[in-house]
């Protein structure tokens, strides 16, 4: 009894380089959106200094503020949302969190693709 399953090498060449080219994208995407809110936060962060030695706060108001103008500077996109609200579910105590907060980013995000 043999199988009838004959394997392509051709197809599986394609496989590999089609997942290889995935990841590669991803690991680019990933860096890219690593940067984007670094390089936001980072001018935040220096806004709130600027603005803390102004009004010339001391250390706690400083770092409280830097915190806040940090998060204030830092702007969400919309591409993103799968993966902040995966994350966020990861960290939740929720079995499942991390599928149902990517599957709801991509409900997010088709949504506001749509009312653009």
């Amino acid at each position: 009894m043999g199988s009838n399953l004959k394997i392509n090498n051709r197809y599986i060449r394609t496989c590999r380089q089609y997942l290889r080219n995935q990841t590669v994208t991803a690991k680019n995407e990933m860096k890219n959106s690593v940067n984007f809110y670094r390089n936001n936060a980072k001018y935040g962060w220096q806004q709130g200094t600027r603005l803390a030695q102004i009004k010339k706060y001391d250390k706690f108001q400083t770092t409280v503020l830097k915190l806040y103008v940090s998060a204030i500077k830092t702007k969400i996109r919309a591409s993103d949302l799968p993966a902040i609200l995966g994350a966020l579910g990861a960290v939740s105590p929720f079995p499942g969190g991390t599928i149902a907060g990517f599957i709801s980013g991509k409900l997010l995000y088709n949504l506001i693709k749509k009312f653009k």
